[in-house]
């Protein structure tokens, strides 16, 4: 298992160095281009929340008797046109 772990650490040391390299690389061509700031892409991303939205029972229950009140009202309309 250490030596697994020494090949992550030094695969991940060459990707780091990569990065700083194609940052500089990227910050070079922006100053020829002209473009100082970063574009939105090139930006670093950051993670995102994911946050669920909890219902009490008595509003999924709510919910339920309002769409079943719709649903009801729709086939009425549909076999009132037939």
């Amino acid at each position: 298992m250490p030596n697994v772990m020494h090949a992550f650490r030094d695969a991940l040391q060459q990707l780091e160095q990569e990065r700083a390299t194609l940052d500089r690389q990227i910050a070079t061509l922006r100053s020829v281009v002209g473009q100082t700031k970063p574009t939105p892409a090139a930006q670093p991303a950051r993670a995102s929340i994911v946050r669920r939205c909890t219902m009490s029972a008595a509003a999924r229950k709510l919910i339920s008797q309002r769409m079943k009140a719709l649903w009801v009202k729709r086939r009425m309309a549909k076999a009132k046109d037939k």
